[in-house]
């Protein structure tokens, strides 16, 4: 029995309301060489669930759909990029380190993940007591967490910045 693109597509769209989201969500997990781009990781789905009713030439055009419904939902998504940028001070060395992220909640999710690992795992700030922490100078809010050791050289540094992605 064959199928329409477009019942295929209002299929999905009840099914499977965050199908792309969540295929960019596992690609975003998967390390580097297990990665393809998010068409394809669509026709591949599209292929498993749809390959006995729809032809490859409507799989495609199916494909194409689904990835336009996610653009028009989510009008920002190629137009700009959410940055976690982290300044470290380590004993007068200054490094930098940048994680671009597709949401602010994700780039909020990456924020608390390196806090905690300062706080918790650092060799300099996870090894303070409860006095030493009050002598720390700490700033922070949703977007921003800044600690400085005062009596030495240390501090980090990380905040969000909303960019636009630069395409000339």
């Amino acid at each position: 029995m064959k199928k329409s693109v477009a019942k295929a597509f209002n299929e999905i769209r009840a099914k499977y309301p965050n199908l792309v989201k969540n295929l960019l969500d596992k690609s975003s997990r998967e390390n580097e060489h297990e990665q393809q781009t998010i068409y394809g990781d669509l026709c591949d789905w599209v292929r498993d669930e749809y390959c006995m009713v729809l032809d490859a030439t409507e799989r495609e055009e199916l494909v194409k759909q689904l990835i336009g419904d996610y653009v028009i939902h989510n009008s920002y998504c190629l137009q700009r990029v959410y940055m976690v940028i982290q300044e470290s001070n380590v004993d007068g060395e200054i490094l930098f380190n940048a994680v671009p992220c597709m949401s602010m909640e994700t780039a909020k999710a990456v924020l608390a993940q390196e806090k905690h690992t300062i706080l918790h795992e650092s060799y300099h700030f996870s090894n303070l007591t409860e006095d030493d922490m009050e002598e720390m100078e700490v700033e922070e809010d949703e977007e921003r967490f800044y600690i400085n050791d005062p009596s030495d050289d240390y501090y980090e540094d990380i905040r969000i910045e909303v960019k636009n992605i630069m395409v000339k």
